[in-house]
């Protein structure tokens, strides 16, 4: 295998990572929200959406990292590779979205819940799925153009609700809370 193929196999593998970061699971937090949204379950909805508060950081690292190398700045090659790739990688998002409509007809199989069903649901996949493509440059699949279950976003933007943390899982983070300057009196009594 030459660096270019293996350039072109971690492209893909980004964008891979990228698709199932941005569609995949979303079903299923929409469906655990909306208990939540009728008092049932509020827990476990709770702690779901420190899950997906997972999922939106490592789809925006990736996002990131793809357009990075789309745009060629670090390596003209790997625009060229961008180019090549994007029927595979509009198809690998296209087959994320349809499992993931698959899923929901699964889970409504039996019939719906209040305010969610099948319909409803593979709506909002085709909604993200055309936001998360067109985060990384790829054409837009679907005709759905606005968000059919709006009320989603007050779970999946993690700064809209303040509880206190006793009541609830923590869900801040402390990021860079390590003091890492070292000087030579702290490794005077070090010794070998």
């Amino acid at each position: 295998m030459n660096l270019r193929e293996l350039k072109k196999k971690l492209y893909l593998c980004l964008m891979s990572v990228n698709a199932l970061e941005a569609i995949r699971f979303y079903v299923s937090f929409a469906c655990s929200f909306a208990f939540a949204e009728r008092k049932l379950m509020e827990g476990n909805a709770k702690i779901i959406r420190l899950i997906a508060r997972d999922e939106a950081l490592h789809l925006t690292g990736t996002q990131h990292m793809l357009n990075l190398l789309r745009s060629g700045v670090d390596d003209p090659e790997m625009a060229e590779i961008a180019e090549e790739c994007k029927q595979q990688c509009y198809d690998l998002f296209v087959l994320a979205a349809q499992q993931e409509k698959e899923w929901a007809d699964y889970l409504f199989r039996d019939g719906s819940m209040i305010g969610l069903n099948r319909d409803i649901l593979c709506q909002y996949v085709e909604y993200i799925t055309n936001i998360r493509m067109q985060a990384v440059g790829l054409e837009l699949p679907f005709q759905t153009r606005s968000n059919p279950i709006p009320w989603i976003n007050t779970w999946l933007v993690s700064d809209n609700v303040q509880v206190a943390p006793q009541e609830v899982e923590v869900s801040s983070y402390l990021v860079g809370q390590i003091d890492a300057e070292v000087d030579a009196d702290d490794l005077s009594n070090f010794q070998l």
